[in-house]
């Protein structure tokens, strides 16, 4: 962050002005940190400069809160000044901070030559919908429903006219308005505050609580930005589905239904395996998987998935199941024929952080879970770590959260902060057959055209974002000590590695396609340049310090008695009990009674 002074020039292709009153207030640090965590550079506009004469040089966005514009407008007078004395500092600005006491109806007035006559207040609990006709501007979120508005924060514009578009509603209100002016296009957004990316968030919090702080100023910045923001040029998918065997069908799960599903429409899904069953295969289910691995595949489903057999704090006892895990997992591949990918799906969700280092330790590519929230933390965990693709608070092992598809509005949030699209359902999902699932694959398509299925492994060793750097060259940040990156552009580049480093467990090394190469450390981040041609892959493998081996577990017998009788049982209720109406409704009885008698 720098203080710009009278230059001249063209627009800064990575910079973003922030209009501020001095010193930059907290309302404008947040506004930094947002800029800042899509990639961008910031430079502090202090108004007393621009009031004293001080031309700084024309940036190609502006920020500003409505307080600080308010003061501009001031020294400006009149309305056509003030719109004169903005086109020589941008050709686009935001602005946000707009409250509904009435304060800021006279700037609404003169930012859109009437067209809005101000600033009305907005319910709580009112949904947010986004029109369809701007997904240039909205991107994933086009065409959707979601989330609701909290009066203490959201505001709403009055119903306008003119050359300006309603871009998202908070009910039936102009929420994010936008001019259509080709020489200084303006956008408003009606809330009083930005989100706090230090903020911690917990456990009940959802991220679409978030959206009106955060979205409308990100839309913004990649619309204004392009390339120089971060950006995932490549998603990519897999729809998991834990526990099931690999059996003819399995509960209302049918795999050769699933695979004509997939030739009408194509997607891919992983099967969260359970290493247990290693020896449970049928062999022409097996043989499915097989003549459609780009389609189907396995990965690690905990190791007898017993309740929170991940949850531990002893990271020996933990990597000890980790490793028997991947043991179990070759086994099944030999005998079965059926290869996996090394990433791992906890059990119930449920994990410690201790689980995060053990797996780390047994050479796992990464974690899949349906939460980022370790048992044993206590708190939240900071705004812009889950924003991030892969989650590296723990141990700097990527960890991606997986949603489930009735609510497809957090899948959108994470396609457009740049994450892969994970999502996860049991067999009881199919109980109606495999329409809903190609109904669910439609609509990702449509929100995100440029969608590749694939699996788990794929998914997270490949994910990434991308922007050019003021010189020309392409950084990619990626999140997993393995990473597989490819050369779509049709001419040779020159690329810029980008890994996050951490002094417990600093990098040892970088090899790219098994050969060793230069790499340093640039704040905080393992840092490597190469050079490849089109169409080139390359595989790059960051070293790290490894642990001493921990042999796979050998448990007691009593142990092994409960896990068998577990999983028998659990095979029975999938299999016959949730197909059967009669036991279904006792089986939801007798747990509804006794949750009752234990609370």
């Amino acid at each position: 962050m720098s203080e710009e002074s009278a230059n001249t020039g063209s627009p800064e292709s990575t910079f973003v002005g922030i209009l501020c009153l001095g010193t930059p207030s907290a309302s404008d640090r947040r506004a930094i940190q947002i800029a800042e965590f899509l990639g961008l550079s910031v430079v502090l506009l202090p108004l007393d400069k621009i009031s004293r004469g001080v031309r700084p040089r024309t940036w190609l966005g502006l920020i500003g809160s409505a307080d600080t514009v308010s003061h501009f407008a001031r020294s400006a007078g009149e309305q056509t000044q003030l719109m004169a004395e903005l086109r020589t500092l941008t050709p686009e600005i935001f602005v946000y901070g707009f409250r509904a006491d009435g304060g800021h109806d006279g700037l609404v007035k003169s930012l859109t030559g009437g067209a809005c006559e101000g600033v009305g207040r907005s319910s709580s609990n009112e949904p947010f919908s986004v029109v369809e006709s701007a997904r240039d501007f909205t991107g994933q979120f086009s065409g959707l429903t979601l989330g609701m508005s909290n009066e203490a924060v959201d505001s709403s514009f009055l119903e306008m006219g003119g050359d300006w578009s309603t871009l998202i509603r908070a009910g039936d209100r102009p929420f994010l308005i936008r001019s259509e002016s080709s020489d200084l296009r303006i956008t408003l957004v009606a809330c009083s505050e930005l989100a706090d990316l230090e903020e911690s968030v917990g456990r009940d919090q959802s991220i679409l609580d978030f959206f009106s702080r955060l979205v409308p100023l990100m839309m913004f910045l990649r619309n204004t930005f392009g390339d120089a923001v971060w950006e995932n040029k490549n998603p990519r998918a897999c729809f998991i589905i834990d526990d099931p065997l690999l059996t003819e069908s399995y509960g209302f799960l049918n795999y050769r239904e699933l695979v004509r599903s997939m030739e009408k429409i194509p997607f891919s899904a992983s099967i969260a395996f359970i290493p247990y069953n290693y020896e449970k295969s049928e062999r022409e289910t097996a043989a499915l998987f097989s003549s459609h691995s780009n389609e189907l595949s396995l990965c690690v489903h905990g190791c007898d998935h017993t309740r929170g057999e991940f949850g531990s704090d002893d990271v020996n006892l933990l990597e000890c199941r980790s490793r028997t895990a991947l043991q179990r997992m070759a086994w099944h591949e030999q005998r079965a024929g059926v290869a996996f990918d090394r990433v791992m799906v906890f059990p119930q969700g449920i994990f410690s952080a201790a689980a995060v280092e053990a797996l780390q330790a047994a050479d796992y590519i990464a974690a899949i879970n349906s939460t980022p929230y370790p048992v044993d933390m206590e708190g939240g965990i900071p705004l812009k770590d889950l924003l991030r693709v892969g989650i590296n608070r723990f141990c700097n092992f990527a960890l991606f959260v997986r949603r489930y598809p009735q609510n497809l509005a957090t899948v959108a949030f994470d396609l457009f902060l740049g994450k892969q699209a994970l999502l996860v359902e049991h067999h009881g999902f199919f109980r109606n057959g495999f329409g809903p699932i190609m109904e669910i694959v439609e609509k990702l398509r449509r929100m995100e055209p440029r969608l590749e299925w694939t699996n788990p492994e794929r998914v997270c060793s490949t994910a990434c974002l991308t922007k050019s750097a003021a010189n020309g060259q392409s950084e990619i940040l990626f999140f997993t000590d393995r990473f597989q990156l490819k050369n779509e552009r049709s001419v040779e580049g020159d690329i810029v590695l980008r890994r996050r480093d951490t002094p417990e467990r600093p990098a040892l090394a970088v090899s790219i396609n098994g050969r060793k190469v230069e790499f340093w450390n640039d704040k905080g981040f393992s840092t490597v340049c190469l050079r490849l041609a089109p169409g080139e892959v390359a595989e790059v493998i960051v070293h790290r310090q490894s642990g001493q081996a921990v042999p796979a577990s050998g448990e007691k017998w009593a142990y092994r008695a409960r896990v068998f009788v577990r999983r028998a049982l659990s095979e029975i209720r999938d299999n016959y009990v949730d197909k059967n109406v009669w036991l279904s409704r006792m089986l939801s009885g007798t747990r509804r009674l006794l949750g009752r008698r234990l609370t």
